[in-house]
């Protein structure tokens, strides 16, 4: 999957570069390399899903068609690029259920049910 950060952040970027995602504890932790997503390394930075209100197709023109964006309570939005249709669908599904998990109050579930998941690009 490849990731851009808002643009207040990334000021205007519009370059995605490839991550390597993995959801563990209610964390969104996303990687340089495979290797690093695997072998235990500090991830390049990490997406707290409690703080997360929504994950929806992006809206954004100057991303591509499988696109999504993850917004944080913040303000945040991060955009992420998933390498194919199913993908996309895969992650938007997952994503979307813990972020609906949290909203619900029950963390205890939403943490059980990300603990060790790791998704394809």
């Amino acid at each position: 999957m490849h990731k851009r950060g808002d643009a207040k952040y990334m000021l205007g970027s519009t370059k995605f570069r490839e991550r390597f995602f993995v959801l563990k504890d209610g964390l969104l932790h996303y990687f340089k390399n495979p290797a690093h997503a695997k072998g235990g390394s500090q991830p390049a930075g990490t997406i707290v899903m409690s703080e997360v209100h929504e994950v929806r197709l992006s809206k954004d023109p100057a991303a591509p068609d499988q696109a999504l964006d993850i917004w944080t309570t913040a303000g945040r939005v991060y955009v992420v690029v998933p390498m194919s249709e199913d993908a996309k669908h895969k992650w938007l599904a997952i994503l979307t259920q813990t972020v609906e998990e949290y909203a619900n109050g029950d963390t205890l579930k939403a943490v059980c049910m990300t603990r060790n998941r790791v998704l394809g690009a």
